[in-house]
């Protein structure tokens, strides 16, 4: 499924708290953090967003769907890590040493969670971002997601459905450009049974 969003999907969503089931994991290779003078491996986090529908264009068709949002994280499970926060909070419990060894990320597909988005707004446009990562309220039925799960390795080929925008960042990353990182790929093998965590 491509992502072709009208204005009016652009202009962003309510503050607030929303259920969200995740539906993608991308790897979007090693990128130039301008902030910070340095290079990182990022991820790229999707969720859809079951209560909030939108319309857009495939192939001349208008199409109504969940709406998407997604959060970019330095690809690190280090202690202070952005993504460990996100995930600990969503799991309701932190990680042992032992799960993150071999913990596999596309554990968290199809999962639900409570979202909280906050917009930045800049000048006339709003950019929803996901602030906070919380378990799924209790008593509230776990939705399915409605497209295909979209998962990416740097190494793979772009697929046609991936978002245009997306596709120009990883277009940007190291890998693609053909640099030299040096970066080894940390190791998602034999990832521990957890126990009733969501993953």
């Amino acid at each position: 499924m491509s992502f072709i969003l009208s204005e009016e999907v652009r202009k962003g969503i309510d503050n607030g708290v929303y259920q969200g089931v995740c539906v993608g994991l991308v790897d979007l290779g090693t990128q130039d953090n301008t902030h910070f003078k340095k290079k990182e491996r990022k991820w790229l986090l999707m969720w859809e967003l079951p209560d909030v529908m939108i319309e857009f264009e495939k192939d001349g068709e208008k199409i109504t769907a969940p709406k998407v949002i997604s959060k970019q994280y330095t690809r690190s499970f280090a202690e202070k890590s952005n993504i460990r926060k996100d995930l600990q909070s969503w799991r309701g419990k932190p990680f042992t040493e032992e799960e993150l060894k071999g913990f596999d990320l596309s554990k968290i597909l199809g999962v639900n969670c409570m979202l909280q988005i906050i917009n930045d707004v800049k000048g006339e446009k709003s950019y929803p971002k996901v602030t906070a990562i919380l378990p799924l309220y209790r008593g509230i039925p776990e939705a399915k997601p409605h497209m295909d799960f979209l998962v990416y390795g740097i190494d793979d080929e772009i697929p046609d459905s991936m978002p245009g925008w997306i596709k120009s960042l990883i277009l940007k990353s190291e890998e693609k450009l053909g640099a030299e990182t040096g970066q080894t790929e940390p190791n998602y093998d034999d990832a521990p049974p957890l126990d009733d965590c969501p993953f």
